[in-house]
């Protein structure tokens, strides 16, 4: 087995994980993993570009409204 040689991802912060792959999917984007929440707070979702690497895209919402939705609901 070959070792992996080069860039695998990178990754971007956003406001609002959603609207940016909604953005993205309408100018044609290919996404590898949808969004989803990787814990309380936290979304993720990965795009894919040339070459099989994955453009990142990470949400991270405020702790206040974290803490809202788990706790006042």
């Amino acid at each position: 087995m070959d070792p992996h040689l080069g860039l695998d991802h990178f990754g971007f912060r956003v406001d609002n994980i959603d609207e940016a792959v909604a953005d993205l999917k309408s100018r044609g984007a290919e996404m590898a993993v949808e969004p989803y929440d990787i814990r309380p707070g936290v979304r993720i979702a990965f795009v894919m570009a040339p070459d099989n690497v994955r453009i990142e895209l990470l949400q991270r919402i405020k702790f206040d409204l974290v803490c809202n939705s788990l706790f006042f609901k």
